[in-house]
């Protein structure tokens, strides 16, 4: 289980990285939405790789259209598939949000979940943070750093259900 949920958590991230570049005039607060379309997170079209503790990450994302983009995401071990994930990115009334879906290896839901929704909260020319848009939440915030056109890291704050806090670290790079 802390395997599937780390994967979750890692596809959220990895859809998250994407918004790096939306607005590179300043930060925006949570008290305000941050103005972005789609538009703005089209460099995260194509395939990225990454590490996430001894765990390798794949993620496949295509070209906005329409104001969506999807991507699917896997975590895997050395020997086998450790989660999957399909992940939206779209322009609602209230800005860009995030919504995950996960799964496990054999393709089920988990039973109620509905998965996640993760909303821009803030951004720079070089950092974003996104923010878990209900007050608990297994992922709480997202601060996500581009490292130039082809990398990026992100650091995520999990909250579990008795309110303590753990975080993961994530590295990707696009695959050519």
């Amino acid at each position: 289980m802390k395997r599937v949920m780390m994967a979750v958590v890692l596809m959220a991230v990895m859809a998250a990285g994407a918004l790096v570049e939306v607005k590179r005039c300043g930060a925006a607060t949570s008290a305000s939405p941050v103005q972005a379309t789609i538009a703005n997170v089209g460099w995260l079209a194509g395939r990225w790789t990454g590490m996430a503790g001894s765990d390798s990450t794949d993620e496949i994302c295509t070209a906005p259209a329409r104001g969506v983009m999807t991507c699917m995401f896997r975590s895997m071990d050395p020997e086998k598939i450790t989660g999957l994930e399909f992940i939206t990115l779209r322009e609602t009334a209230s800005g860009v949000e995030e919504r995950v879906r996960f799964f496990s290896p054999d393709l089920t839901e988990g039973q109620g979940d509905n998965g996640i929704t993760l909303r821009l909260a803030s951004v720079t020319g070089s950092q974003i943070v996104f923010d878990n848009a209900k007050e608990s939440g297994v992922v709480k915030h997202e601060t996500i750093s581009r490292h130039g056109e082809d990398s990026f890291t992100v650091h995520i704050e999990v909250v579990d259900a008795s309110g303590k806090s753990s975080f993961i670290d994530a590295q990707w790079k696009r695959a050519k």
